[in-house]
């Protein structure tokens, strides 16, 4: 059986520094390892959506794999959570918000990437239900109701 190692970070707010990216890279690198991130990266609040993110930049220097929209990421607005996550270089995830109409532009429900091994590995995240349908207004809703049946799609997707 193969062995993928995960590098995980959470609720960094803004205070990923650039040592500390080089640093990420470096552990990264030695371990050849994934590196995720479940959310609540960048600064702005849920509310604000400033002209960029630094963080992001940071993240990108580390060489994230994918990151989940966290309520930090989240707007209740499409394009303002696409805006505050627009310059990464890895994946955004959230496997349980889709809009009515289109498509979420760069953030997608889930991806399957090659790990340094050459093994393939999913990645999903879901979202707990910090909001809801009425507050979307441009979303069909958390499907927290049937988070099974969402897995059960992203592993019937990533085996084709």
């Amino acid at each position: 059986m193969t062995s993928v190692t995960l590098l995980h970070t959470a609720d960094m707010h803004n205070r990923l520094t650039a040592q500390a990216a080089e640093q990420l890279h470096g552990i990264r690198e030695q371990n050849h390892a994934l590196l995720l991130d479940s959310g609540d990266a960048i600064g702005a609040l849920n509310v604000t959506v400033r002209r960029s993110e630094p963080i992001i930049e940071l993240m990108n220097i580390s060489g994230y794999t994918a990151m989940a929209i966290g309520n930090r990421e989240y707007f209740f607005r499409k394009w303002g959570m696409v805006h505050k996550t627009r310059a990464a270089a890895f994946t955004i995830l959230s496997a349980n918000i889709q809009p009515v109409r289109g498509d979420m532009g760069h953030i997608k429900r889930w991806t399957t990437v090659t790990a340094p091994d050459g093994s393939r590995v999913l990645v999903v995240f879901l979202k707990n239900s910090y909001c809801n349908a009425v507050n979307l207004g441009w979303a069909g809703g958390w499907w927290d109701e049937d988070r099974k049946a969402d897995m059960e799609l992203a592993v019937e997707q990533a085996r084709n």
